[in-house]
């Protein structure tokens, strides 16, 4: 009887959430920063995930790309890290070779890219996608 209840409790959340989420991004726009230059592969594959992540996200926000190139792809990785909101209205596709900028310590990048939860990628060797995640 309480193990139903549990269950049933976790399921009413979770359909809350989604729904909260649903309202959230609705009619909203997401923006998707693109750590180059327009015109690489890079921007390519970027963009054709920006294309079509919308979709899959609650409510179906648009999503605009916009291109932050500079300093292998740190300067976007500090704009999601230190400026950019905090609400899951910005995406970032930055590659791993950010997190060796962490591990050799360059002085540049002023974010903590280990942090990033909301880390995915779709290759062997996989670009990130991360938000903009608080500091800790």
């Amino acid at each position: 009887m309480h193990r139903s209840l549990a269950v049933l409790l976790a399921l009413l959340l979770l359909g809350s959430a989604a729904a909260g989420a649903q309202e959230f991004y609705k009619g909203k726009t997401v923006t998707f920063v693109i750590g180059t230059a327009p015109g690489g592969g890079y921007d390519t594959y970027s963009r054709l995930i920006a294309a079509h992540i919308g979709k899959h996200l609650p409510g179906q926000p648009s999503v605009v790309s916009q291109n932050m190139p500079g300093a292998a792809m740190i300067r976007a990785t500090n704009y999601l890290y230190n400026e950019a909101p905090r609400d899951g209205t910005v995406i970032g596709m930055i590659d791993q070779a950010v997190y060796l900028n962490q591990i050799l310590g360059l002085p540049q990048l002023k974010a903590d890219v280990t942090s990033s939860t909301g880390s995915a990628g779709s290759s062997r060797i996989p670009p990130s996608c991360m938000p903009g995640i608080p500091r800790r």
